[in-house]
């Protein structure tokens, strides 16, 4: 059973945001520089030498090898969603991003994919390094097909704003499965 996780990321633009043609390309890219920056430890431009890429959580997620040695990329388990996406946000607009994760591997992953959000909202998006911040996030319960939401809104820092409980699980099971 392949089992994966839909996911809603809700994005808040701290300064106007302005994406090329092809905004899904322009987010992957500034996530994965915010994922990186989050979780790696040797500090290397490329990850084809790193004694650690077997074990790395961004290798994992958007440099997926076939094989552990040199070889092609595999299908990467985690997969942006751009649709809906458009090319200019305001200062204070939310920009909705949708993710899946593919597999438990990949799922147990969540936390570092949130931190990397986070990051990338304070590297910037764009020519401009406009910020934003993640305001929430949200799983697609397959069963009930709505949202439930995971992570509490936080302010800018990324720290639960006053009043909101938050969550010490971001799953309890599967959140959708598909027999093979």
């Amino acid at each position: 059973m392949l089992c994966f996780g839909r996911y809603r990321f809700t994005l808040r633009a701290q300064d106007p945001i302005h994406l090329p043609p092809f905004p899904g390309s322009a987010l992957r890219g500034v996530f994965g520089h915010g994922l990186k920056q989050s979780v790696c430890v040797t500090r290397l431009n490329d990850c084809h030498g790193c004694a650690l890429r077997s074990q790395c959580v961004y290798s994992h997620l958007l440099e997926t090898s076939l094989y552990t040695g040199e070889g092609s990329n595999a299908p990467q388990p985690l997969v942006l969603d751009p649709y809906g996406i458009e090319r200019q946000y305001a200062a204070g607009a939310i920009m909705p991003i949708e993710i899946t994760l593919i597999g438990d591997a990949a799922r147990r992953h969540l936390p570092y994919v949130i931190q990397g959000w986070r990051r990338a909202g304070m590297r910037g998006l764009g020519r401009e390094h406009a910020n934003f911040s993640v305001e929430r996030v949200d799983l697609l319960d397959m069963q009930t097909e709505t949202w439930k939401q995971l992570m509490p809104q936080t302010d800018i820092t990324g720290s639960p704003r006053p009043g909101s409980a938050p969550h010490t699980r971001f799953q309890r099971r599967c959140s959708g499965c598909v027999s093979k």
